[in-house]
């Protein structure tokens, strides 16, 4: 379950910026180490426009914990979990309802449980079609 609030303004027609904030809750039923989580998922970015080319640069942050030891007796820590995002995603229109998007994402998360945690980048491109 995510409960939260988004909000996004345009100031004009090349410039907006958007953003939010959630708390959100997920039950294990007994089936995963540690427990139930719950945590918060902040958000914040900003559109620009740039000649063609549409700009959005967002930093996100996802912070939870379990509600149990991971795993007693092996891993006697309660998980708590922070992952960070930076993202940059540009897209460009190519014909009428088809783009090119460029979306490049570094990630940095840090685990109570250390197997849990890595840093990591991604670079995607892809042809996007839209009706």
């Amino acid at each position: 379950t995510e409960v939260g609030i988004w909000r996004e303004k345009q100031i004009d027609p090349t410039w907006g910026v958007f953003g939010g904030v959630s708390a959100h809750f997920d039950q294990a039923r007994n089936l995963r180490p540690g427990g139930s989580r719950s945590g918060w998922h902040y958000q914040l970015g900003a559109t620009v426009g740039w000649s063609e080319w549409k700009i959005q640069p967002r930093l996100s942050v996802l912070r939870w914990h379990s509600s149990d030891v991971f795993s007693p007796g092996l891993i006697d820590v309660v998980r708590m979990h922070n992952l960070t995002q930076l993202a940059l995603q540009m897209s460009r229109p190519v014909s009428q309802g088809q783009k090119v998007v460029i979306d490049w994402r570094i990630r940095n998360a840090r685990d109570t449980v250390p197997l849990f945690s890595y840093q990591g980048q991604s670079l995607a491109v892809y042809w996007q079609f839209e009706r």
